[in-house]
C-alpha cells in the first residue's frame, strides 16, 4: 500500500512540475513580448528626426545674377542621424533645376547642419518665381538612419515666399 502512496505522489509531483514549467514558459514568452515592446518604445523616442529649411536667401541681380541662401538641416530628435543623404532641386518655370547634394553626413540632435547654395537667376526667372501660380519651388528628399539601423525618409515641398525670403511648407487644403 504505501508503494502505491509514493508512486501516487511521484505521479501528482511530475504533474505539478510539468504544470508549472509550462507556466513559465508562457509566462517567459509574456516577458520576452513585453521586453521587445518596451525596446520598441525606447527605441522610437530616440529615433532622429530631421527638418530641413532654407533660409538667408538673397538674390543679387546687378551683375551677377545670382540666387543664394543656406541650407539648414536640424535634428529634432533624440539620437544622431547617420548616412544622411538629401537631395534638393529648387525649380520655377523656365529655370533650369538646380541641385545640391548633401551625402553622407552625421547630424547630432540639436546642432543644425548648414550649408550654403547658390545658383545663377536672371531677372526673367525671378519675375517669373515672384508671380502668382508659379513660385520658385524647391523640394527635399531622401534618407537616413537611426541608431537602431532603421532607415527613415524625408520628402517636403516648398515655395519661396517673397514677403519672408525664404521658402516655407506648401499647404494643402
Amino acid at each position: 500500500m504505501s508503494n502505491w502512496i509514493i508512486a501516487a505522489a511521484t505521479v501528482i509531483n511530475v504533474i505539478v512540475y510539468f504544470l508549472l514549467w509550462r507556466e513559465s514558459r508562457r509566462q517567459n514568452a509574456v516577458t520576452r513580448a513585453s521586453l521587445e515592446l518596451t525596446r520598441n518604445a525606447f527605441l522610437e523616442s530616440l529615433k532622429p528626426v530631421l527638418s530641413v529649411s532654407v533660409e538667408r536667401c538673397e538674390y543679387f541681380g546687378d551683375k551677377v545674377q545670382e540666387f543664394s541662401g543656406e541650407i539648414v538641416i536640424d535634428n529634432c530628435g533624440g539620437a544622431t542621424a547617420v548616412e544622411v543623404n538629401i537631395w534638393l532641386r529648387f525649380n520655377a518655370g523656365t529655370l533650369p533645376e538646380a541641385a545640391e547634394n548633401i551625402a553622407s553626413i552625421a547630424i547630432h540632435p540639436h546642432i543644425p547642419y548648414r550649408a550654403s547654395f547658390t545658383f545663377p537667376m536672371g531677372p526673367q526667372v525671378l519675375k517669373l518665381a515672384h508671380s502668382k501660380g508659379n513660385p520658385l519651388g524647391m523640394r527635399a528628399d531622401g534618407s537616413y538612419k537611426g541608431i537602431d539601423g532603421r532607415i527613415y525618409t524625408y520628402s517636403e515641398l516648398r515655395y519661396y515666399d517673397t514677403k519672408l525670403h525664404r521658402f516655407v511648407p506648401i499647404h494643402t487644403g
